[in-house]
């Protein structure tokens, strides 16, 4: 499978808040994920990148021969975890509170494909 990304400031923004991530594991499972900082939000692109690197580090640790609805409860999990390391940022960072992401995915293996939005 070839697979690129290629993001954009946009044209109201001076910096882009977008994360993204390709990633293969040794089954040769594939995760792709993009976090959109919310523009006009106090470190959006702090919130798009918590994201994207709990989900690599994650994916890289624990997403091992999971079959569908074990994928499903795993993407749960990890966007539950996600939101969890975002508020307990700004409760740290009380000068980013309003920062937030969007976040789409897909896992891509060898018996399902999953998108989550």
């Amino acid at each position: 499978m070839k697979s690129f990304y290629l993001t954009d400031t946009g044209k109201v923004r001076e910096h882009n808040e977008d994360s993204v991530i390709i990633v293969k594991n040794h089954n040769n499972e594939h995760l792709l994920a993009v976090a959109d900082g919310m523009g006009g939000h106090s470190a959006g692109e702090i919130a798009s990148s918590l994201a994207i690197d709990y989900l690599v580090n994650s994916f890289n640790e624990n997403f091992v021969d999971l079959d569908k609805l074990g994928a499903i409860n795993w993407l749960r999990e990890k966007v539950v975890r996600i939101n969890d390391l975002i508020f307990d940022y700004v409760e740290k960072h009380p000068e980013s509170k309003g920062m937030g992401t969007t976040l789409v995915l897909a896992l891509i293996t060898k018996e399902y494909i999953l998108f989550g939005n």
